[in-house]
């Protein structure tokens, strides 16, 4: 049989009818009966069996198709076939994906119709193009909404047949079966940027490759240092969840224009609908979507202190209810925007798939997929309510009317998608697109460390919190300085004495007035091989300089007490080999046996602008150590001792008031 255009289809099969009645003799009939029945046979075995599809074909266009209908175990029975326009209804049910070829609608003319149906069927003027699918769908006028019927497309990708069990307006399609979901590859040419270089608290971790399933950058929030900013964009056709560590300081998505997104908790609760087994912090990011979160220094230092530091800041996670979301969006975003199709999506697989295991792939997710589109078509008139409610509370300046017109196209495509792709095939087809499973966890996560920076600076905190601090005025010098909780500051007539946490004494410190107006009665250390540092603390008072060193000085190597011109009260020194001032008391003239015990000093000189009530220029803090050691190797052992180092803190923390005013 000869197709033709849809309008010339009825009088064809109408005209070859008639000439067969009228002249056909007995014999005649016999003959064409048997031919009719072996050509039924061919059509069903070209329309049933399956073989692979041509590589070479055209884009189906509208024109030169055509449509036919035939009834296998009812030779007599005769329909008519009108072509019809769509309706706004029909166009608004229909999948976005899907192209319309045309409607039909079908109507017995002669007979009956028959217990076993009718084969539909639409005939294309070229092959069908690789990738693409055609599909026959019933128009349900009670629903408004497209059902679909089995539809098997011919080995030359030509001809699309549907059995059919009753007649009305039938819907004839052309799609590209899930392509966006499909994408597996990279599909960003750049990489996503921050506005912000990263803050000097932090250095974090991510896989930063323009082919990776996800895209990262880190940096700081333009106008405040302490907000670390983490954006993604998702590099792949198929949708998935983000899960934050902690609450962020703000977030946006390019879903929202610019408002925050909301939890799949908060989405739930804000649209009155039920929220059971779910996570605090997750959201749903859409195909090739971004998000921004800003994360406060001070949360984020906490948390990880607490012992987290396995927990990503970010992670982003695949598996089969976020494949569905994005198919299930990808269908509505472009008739009902992306606001409007994330929040119907989310909130349907939120209350009908969420809480199943989002880790099973294979076989079994096509189970979960299909069960989930089930509960969805069951739950339509609750979601639509809620997604109204949702909406209502996330744009208050738009109506309630508004948004529920905008709501009432994706209630209308979510019928008609749900009964297409509840079909095991179809669902089969969509979990094929369950994609990057297999690679590793890193290239979905955003994980913090703290900069060096960071750390030096907590170290410094966590001591600076475990210190005193004492306060004394002594010759006119009130000063103070931090020590150890463990240790012990004793007040004597001489001066401080600085004990260690088992009560000896590490040091000794003490003011004095002193003539002339640089106030240095002694020469500055004159470095030695036994040296191992020294340093001028900055800024410890007004008009000052402070040097803290330490040294190591061997009692044996002296060659005797000796006179030092140094201004009166008179003063005695240890000649070193190279010679080092040391101060002893007036009138020392016995030598140490051991190890010196002024291996760690300080001297304080301060130059006021005036004279003191004695008329002196200027004032000394002298802090000397007072531990003895029996030889060289052990004071270099205490050398590197945290001992040590608390007493050159002690010293370099050593602050001073203006002596006089």
């Amino acid at each position: 049989m000869k197709h033709l255009h849809l309008a010339d289809m009825v009088w064809q099969d109408v005209k070859m009818t008639t000439v067969v009645r009228k002249y056909a003799p007995k014999a005649l009939w016999l003959i064409i009966g048997a031919l009719l029945t072996a050509a039924t046979l061919v059509v069903g075995l070209l329309v049933w069996h399956q073989v692979k599809p041509l590589t070479d074909g055209v884009q189906l266009g509208t024109e030169g198709a055509s449509v036919a209908v035939a009834f296998p175990s009812s030779l007599g029975t005769k329909a008519a076939i009108k072509p019809t326009a769509p309706t706004e209804e029909m166009i608004e049910a229909a999948p976005n994906s899907f192209k319309l070829v045309g409607v039909a609608e079908f109507e017995v003319t002669h007979g009956e119709f028959p217990e076993a149906g009718a084969l539909v069927s639409i005939n294309l003027p070229a092959p069908l193009a690789e990738g693409h699918e055609l599909l026959i769908t019933h128009w349900n006028e009670d629903v408004k909404t497209w059902e679909p019927a089995t539809t098997d497309l011919s080995a030359d990708r030509m001809i699309a047949t549907a059995q059919v069990p009753h007649f009305s307006k039938y819907g004839f399609w052309d799609y590209l079966f899930n392509a966006a979901n499909q994408v597996m590859g990279n599909a960003a040419t750049t990489g996503v940027t921050c506005d912000a270089p990263l803050p000097d608290w932090v250095e974090p971790e991510f896989f930063d490759d323009i082919n990776g399933p996800v895209l990262w950058c880190g940096g700081r929030d333009a106008y405040n240092p302490d907000i670390l900013v983490a954006k993604l964009k998702m590099n792949r056709g198929y949708a998935a969840k983000i899960t934050t560590a902690l609450d962020p300081e703000y977030k946006w998505s390019d879903l929202w224009d610019g408002m925050g997104p909301e939890t799949m908790v908060n989405m739930l609760a804000m649209a009155n609908l039920s929220s059971v087994n779910k996570t605090t912090n997750d959201y749903i990011v859409q195909p090739l979507g971004e998000y921004s979160f800003g994360f406060n220094r001070g949360a984020v230092e906490k948390f990880y202190a607490d012992g987290k530091w396995d927990k990503p800041l970010i992670e982003v996670s695949v598996g089969w209810v976020y494949t569905a979301f994005g198919f299930l969006y990808s269908e509505l975003k472009d008739a009902v925007g992306g606001d409007v199709a994330a929040t119907f999506t989310a909130l349907a697989l939120a209350q009908c798939a969420y809480d199943v295991n989002d880790g099973v792939v294979g076989t079994d997710s096509v189970s979960l997929f299909t069960t989930s589109m089930s509960c969805i078509e069951t739950s339509l008139d609750g979601l639509h309510n809620g997604a109204l409610a949702f909406l209502t509370k996330k744009l208050p300046k738009t109506s309630k009317t508004a948004l529920a017109n905008r709501l009432k196209p994706a209630a209308a495509k979510m019928k008609t998608i749900l009964k297409i792709y509840s079909a095991a095939s179809m669902a089969t087809r969509i979990m094929t697109s369950v994609g990057d499973q297999g690679l590793t966890d890193i290239t979905r996560q955003f994980l913090y460390s703290p900069s060096l920076k960071a750390i030096q600076d907590a170290a410094a905190a966590k001591k600076s919190a475990s210190l005193q601090t004492f306060t004394t005025t002594s010759a006119d010098l009130t000063f103070s300085f931090k020590y150890p909780a463990s240790w012990a500051v004793i007040e004597s007539d001489v001066g401080l004495k600085i004990l260690n946490a088992e009560g000896e004494q590490l040091g000794h410190l003490q003011a004095l007035l002193v003539w002339g107006s640089e106030g240095l009665p002694i020469t500055m250390p004159i470095l030695d091989p036994m040296h191992t540092g020294s340093f001028i603390v900055q800024e410890p008072c007004t008009d000052c300089t402070l040097t803290v060193t330490s040294k190591i000085l061997d009692a044996a190597q002296a060659t005797g007490a000796a006179d030092y011109p140094l201004p009166k009260p008179p003063m005695e020194v240890l000649n070193w080999p190279k010679r080092f001032g040391v101060f002893v008391a007036p009138g020392k003239t016995v030598q140490p046996s051991t190890v010196d015990p002024r291996l760690t000093y300080a001297v304080l000189v301060l130059n006021p602008t005036e004279r003191n009530s004695f008329g002196y220029e200027s004032r000394v803090l002298l802090v000397g150590g007072r531990k003895y050691f029996s030889t060289l190797p052990d004071a270099q052992a205490w050398m590197e001792s945290d001992e040590h180092g608390q007493l050159v803190d002690l010293m370099a923390s050593i602050r001073a008031n203006t002596p006089f005013k």
